[in-house]
């Protein structure tokens, strides 16, 4: 059941107490006596209080007073702050404006130091950060709050000016430029000045770089102080410049010095620089000033040249007395006749070892051989292109054994890029041999094959090759050698001829036409042929590849009147003995030179004597007492 809700004025509680209090007759005093130390502290205390209100309200008063002032001053000032037309001006801060405009803020003196280039004028990256005021304004700011220097309008640097112009087109005419190089970069110039490849091939980077350290110098400060720049802007700016400082950081190298020798003086090295023209030298010169200068008719690093042909020298003779022995022709190794101590033998081209038989002979004009050069008798697929049929005793064989032993030498000697092997294997009175890589069988299925290549090439008719015929005081190793000389040179004269004079290369309105897509347009390689070049008193023959060697020895018993039998016959280094021989398994192609040397006649004593025409009774001994 619900209890009844108590009336006003009533309380009802089931915890009800009784408050009693009881009546005090004695009267209390009116106030309460404090000690005397307590009121003299209390006293104290009253009156800092009233000198601090004072102090605060006088403070108050006057920053009210002193922001009344700069109200007034900004009033007056930003009247005349604007410059009218034909007015002289001054540039302060930004930063500064925005703090001399701000109330609650003390303003500093002004500070102009870090706008100003090396030369002392107006930095070009400043200009953003500074506000064009009249001269009448800038004379009451400095009035007020002094500092400086002062950057009038004359100011602006006009050393950095003009080259930051210079930087700016630079920058706008690299690609025209890197576009008229690779214009003009062909064929082979007679007169001009010598660059290094390297810095043919990556002036465009080099120059780059150059241009942005010198945008980096620009962008940088030159005197760094702290004034009145703002820690905004001021990272900003020092961001852009450690970029563009780490940009121009990763600079490769400095233009042409790449064929400079360590004696100071340009390289004798032939495969370091080549000579452009005139015209490619003078676009490269405005971007490199300072660099190395090689007219065409300056002369190498003597020096340097003797060194190189000392060092050619003694390598040749050290691989002469170590190799010679062994890599001769005679004797060699081949399927027929297997060594009978080892069951593998390894492979190089015959290219190499004739290179090299060149080198040793003549160290003194022919290249230096520094590597066996395998990698181009294997495919894409990694798998040889030739057979058991390219290897001795085969007589088109453009391959040759090597013994272990000479192999360890020529690693030793040589830098190797594919090691090339074959085994012997006899089982059951069978021989067979495995050569390791394998033959691409994809590769000689397609005629891809290198004697796929060379039967192509020695099948022919009605061809044209030459003899020349070497009188009795010359030998053929003399000859060889300027055979090969004489067969690099014929492309090269070709390539040194303007374009403008090659029919084949414009049209017949006189309209250049376009290269071929994919046609390599790399100007330091150079297209040489095979073809040797003829001289007086070669005779040219008509030949076909089916015909026998002895048939040739008649064709040229015809025209030279050497009987067939006292004719020795050379083609490169090799001897042409067997008559019955065809032209085309002998290795002889189209545009050959053969040396021809005639065997002469060996007289015995008696016979010359009598040969010798006598005198009247002179040698009968009709005269004699």
């Amino acid at each position: 059941m619900q209890r009844p809700r108590a009336v006003k004025g009533v309380h009802s509680s089931q915890n009800a107490y009784m408050l009693v209090y009881n009546r005090c007759r004695t009267p209390l005093p009116p106030h309460p006596l404090l000690p005397d130390w307590l009121m003299q502290l209390v006293k104290q205390d009253s009156s800092k209080f009233e000198e601090f209100s004072d102090q605060l309200a006088t403070l108050r008063k006057k920053d009210m007073d002193a922001g009344i002032a700069k109200h007034e001053e900004v009033k007056l000032l930003y009247q005349i702050l604007p410059v009218l037309n034909g007015n002289d001006c001054e540039f302060v801060g930004t930063n500064w404006l925005r703090n001399w405009l701000e109330k609650d803020t003390t303003t500093p003196p002004m500070d102009n130091s870090h706008f100003l280039c090396p030369h002392g004028g107006l930095r070009l990256s400043s200009v953003c950060k500074v506000k064009r005021i009249s001269k009448r304004a800038a004379s009451v700011l400095y009035t007020n709050y002094g500092g400086g220097p002062h950057i009038d309008e004359s100011s602006p640097c006009k050393t950095c000016v003009r080259d930051y112009c210079q930087l700016l087109r630079q920058k706008s005419n690299l690609v025209s430029d890197y576009r008229q190089i690779l214009r003009l970069h062909c064929g082979k110039p007679s007169f001009g000045y010598w660059v290094g490849k390297a810095s043919i091939e990556h002036w465009k980077e080099i120059a780059a770089d150059l241009l942005l350290e010198a945008e980096a110098a620009i962008v940088s400060t030159a005197t760094q102080k702290v004034g009145d720049r703002s820690e905004e802007d001021g990272t900003e700016e020092d961001e852009k410049a450690e970029e563009l400082s780490a940009s121009a950081a990763v600079k490769r190298f400095k233009f042409n010095e790449d064929i400079i020798c360590k004696h100071g003086q340009m390289t004798n090295e032939m495969g370091k620089r080549e000579l452009v023209s005139s015209e490619i030298w003078n676009i490269l010169r405005a971007y490199f000033p300072s660099c190395p200068e090689y007219a065409h008719d300056i002369q190498p690093c003597q020096q340097c040249q003797d060194q190189a042909e000392e060092v050619k020298q003694l390598v040749a003779s050290e691989q002469s007395t170590t190799l010679l022995s062994s890599l001769q022709n005679c004797n060699r190794p081949d399927l027929d006749c297997w060594p009978s101590d080892t069951n593998m033998l390894y492979v190089v081209t015959c290219s190499f070892l004739d290179e090299w038989r060149k080198f040793v002979s003549h160290p003194e004009r022919e290249r230096h051989v520094l590597s066996v050069e395998n990698k181009s008798l294997l495919c894409e697929h990694q798998k040889l292109i030739v057979g058991l049929d390219s290897i001795p005793p085969n007589k088109t064989a453009k391959l040759a054994l090597v013994l272990p032993q000479q192999w360890k030498v020529l690693s030793s000697l040589f830098d190797v890029d594919c090691t090339i092997s074959i085994s012997r294997n006899k089982s059951n009175e069978e021989i067979c041999y495995t050569m390791q890589p394998e033959e691409c069988e994809e590769c000689c299925r397609r005629g891809e094959s290198f004697i796929h290549k060379q039967r192509k090439v020695l099948d022919y008719t009605q061809a044209m090759v030459y003899v020349r015929k070497i009188e009795g005081t010359q030998k053929v190793m003399e000859i060889v050698p300027e055979l090969h000389q004489s067969s690099s040179e014929c492309e090269e004269d070709k390539d040194d001829k303007p374009e403008e004079k090659d029919p084949d290369f414009r049209s017949a309105n006189g309209v250049k036409r376009k290269r071929p897509v994919g046609q390599s347009e790399n100007p330091s390689t150079i297209r040489r042929s095979s073809r040797h070049r003829r001289l007086r008193g070669d005779k040219s023959f008509l030949v076909s590849s089916s015909q026998s060697l002895k048939e040739f020895k008649i064709q040229i018993m015809n025209v030279f009147s050497v009987a067939p039998f006292d004719q020795n016959l050379f083609m490169e280094d090799r001897s042409l003995t067997d008559d019955s021989a065809l032209l085309g398994s002998l290795g002889v192609v189209p545009g050959s030179i053969i040396l021809l040397q005639a065997d002469e006649t060996v007289m015995d004593e008696e016979q010359v004597e009598l040969c010798i025409p006598e005198e009247g009774f002179k040698g009968t001994g009709l005269l004699g007492n």
